[in-house]
C-alpha cells in the first residue's frame, strides 16, 4: 500500500495502472488468497483518489464488499482500506467512526493473521487520531 501514500509523486502515479491488473491477476487466480486481498489492493486502488482525480468510490466499495466476502471476518485489511481510502475520501465521518470502533473491538485471537491485525489495529489508533485533518 505504499504507492497509495505517495500520489503526489509523477512516478507513482505512473505505475498505478501496474497495481490494478496485477492485483485483478491475482483475484482471478485465486480470490481467496490471503482473505481476499488483492480485493483489498483493488479498494484502496480506486478509493484513494476523488472521482475528479480517475478514482470510483463505487468501484472502491465493490471491492471492498469483495474483499469482505474473501475475508471472512480473517483479517482487518479491508476494514482499515475502507477507513483510509474511501472513508476519507468520500468524507463520511461516521463511517470512519465506527470503522475505527470495529477494529478496535476486533479479537485478533490467535489466528494466522493475528499479527497483521495488531499492527493494523495500531495503524487505526494512529489515523484516527488525525481525524480532525479530514473530517
Amino acid at each position: 500500500m505504499e504507492i497509495f501514500t505517495s500520489l503526489e509523486d509523477p512516478k507513482a502515479l505512473s505505475e498505478l495502472w501496474i497495481i490494478e491488473k496485477l492485483a485483478l491477476h491475482s483475484s482471478r487466480i485465486d480470490p481467496e488468497y490471503f482473505c481476499g486481498g488483492a480485493f483489498s489492493i483493488l479498494a484502496a486502488y480506486w478509493g484513494a483518489r476523488s472521482d475528479l482525480l480517475g478514482g470510483s468510490s463505487e468501484k472502491a466499495r465493490e471491492f471492498y464488499s469483495r474483499a469482505l466476502e474473501y475475508n471472512k471476518n480473517r483479517s482487518l485489511i479491508p476494514h482499515y482500506v475502507n477507513m483510509r481510502y474511501i472513508s476519507i475520501v468520500k468524507e463520511n465521518a461516521s463511517e470512519f467512526e465506527d470503522l475505527a470502533a470495529n477494529i478496535s473491538n476486533f479479537n485478533a485471537g490467535s489466528s494466522d493473521t493475528a499479527l497483521i491485525n495488531e499492527v493494523i489495529k495500531k495503524k487505526a489508533v494512529s489515523l484516527f487520531s488525525k481525524k480532525d485533518n479530514f473530517f
